[in-house]
């Protein structure tokens, strides 16, 4: 699995926006130019544009929503790790 950090995220996620907007535009372009007998390939061509948007924006929205999960637990951990008191005895 191709991990990225948040931050990379962030820097990914302008640029999976403006595919999806492209392709949607591009759809809708397509829409309008076309004759009404071509209505068939526009019905091929929306569910390949629903994956095209769907590809562009899933890695950065899945670094943002998800990445954190592993610090937040690892953090709850030190501070239930920090809370416990351990006494050492000699035997």
């Amino acid at each position: 699995m191709l991990e990225i950090s948040t931050s990379e995220g962030v820097a990914r996620l302008p640029w999976g926006i403006v595919i999806a907007v492209s392709a949607v535009v591009i759809l809708l372009l397509l829409n309008l130019a076309l004759p009404d007998n071509l209505n068939k390939l526009l019905s091929a061509l929306s569910p390949a544009v629903t994956v095209i948007v769907w590809v562009a924006i899933w890695n950065p929205t899945e670094s943002l929503l998800y990445d954190n999960w592993g610090l937040r637990r690892e953090i709850t951990l030190a501070e239930t790790l920090d809370k416990i008191e351990i006494d050492v005895k000699a035997q």
